[in-house]
């Protein structure tokens, strides 16, 4: 099976991504029907060295950044109420849900309430967590994460990872909004959504460069409503210390790399 992805010549462009230009005719990508996963076709190189999913749903991921969520948004509504942080703390579990330590970073003082920033330029907000972070820094530190706001990103949803020949957190790859032709590689930052989270959730930072600037995890506004096809590779993320920090640049010169040495794109 030939999956043609058509390309109209765009230039993407955005604050966290370099500029980069496809070939008018785009990447065909000759990979097999695998399986499915939530209602989303995956597709795989014959090799396992990469695969592919078109999807037309969209969410936005603020974790990560460090104005992610803030005290004084506790209880109110995420969607109608005026909000201090990026996102609303009911929509990372806090403070009713037990799963909100997955999400915040719990007081070392008090382990029933989220981490307060002390200092720095976003003293005062909550430290929101990413499962891809800098290793041996303390969890309380909100630069050791992946910025959502500016590091395109995308999330595995829970339950992918049980999948076989998967990428995990650290590993690289490509996303293509369909309609437009731009692109932006990324990194896979985070993993999570519960048992009904389907593929298509990524960073603030990744629907900007793909076109959508004002993407709002707290109200799901701002968000492309047709198709983005995603290209991963499992097992490319850096060993080490090396996984996490990466620049945007660094991420976009291997994806390249992997993109003309894998068989099946072109």
């Amino acid at each position: 099976m030939v999956l043609a992805l058509t390309m109209h010549g765009f230039v993407a462009t955005s604050m966290a991504q370099p500029t980069e230009t496809l070939k008018p005719n785009g990447y065909q990508l000759d990979f097999k029907p695998a399986e499915d996963f939530r209602g989303t076709h995956i597709l795989r190189q014959s090799d396992n060295l990469a695969y592919a999913y078109v999807t037309d749903h969209a969410a936005a991921d603020a974790d990560g950044a460090p104005n992610a969520y803030h005290p004084d948004d506790v209880g109110k509504r995420y969607t109608k109420d005026p909000h201090v942080g990026l996102d609303c703390p009911a929509n990372a579990g806090y403070p009713t849900e037990d799963w909100w330590p997955d999400v915040l970073v719990p007081d070392p003082q008090d382990s029933s309430k989220a981490f307060v920033q002390p200092d720095g330029p976003f003293k005062g907000f909550f430290v929101a967590m990413t499962s891809l972070r800098k290793p041996g820094r303390p969890k309380t530190d909100p630069t050791t994460y992946v910025d959502s706001t500016k590091v395109p990103y995308v999330v595995i949803p829970t339950g992918f990872e049980k999948l076989p020949n998967v990428a995990k957190q650290g590993d690289v790859g490509v996303a293509v909004h369909l309609k437009t032709g731009k692109l932006t590689t990324f990194i896979v930052g985070d993993a999570g959504g519960g048992s009904k989270a389907k593929l298509g959730e990524g960073s603030i930072a990744l629907y900007a460069a793909l076109g959508f600037p004002n993407a709002n995890p707290r109200t799901g506004g701002g968000l492309p409503r047709d198709e983005i096809q995603y290209i991963l590779f499992p097992g490319s993320r850096k060993a080490g210390s090396a996984i996490w920090p990466r620049t945007n640049e660094d991420i976009r010169a291997q994806v390249m790399e992997l993109i003309a040495k894998t068989p099946g794109i072109r």
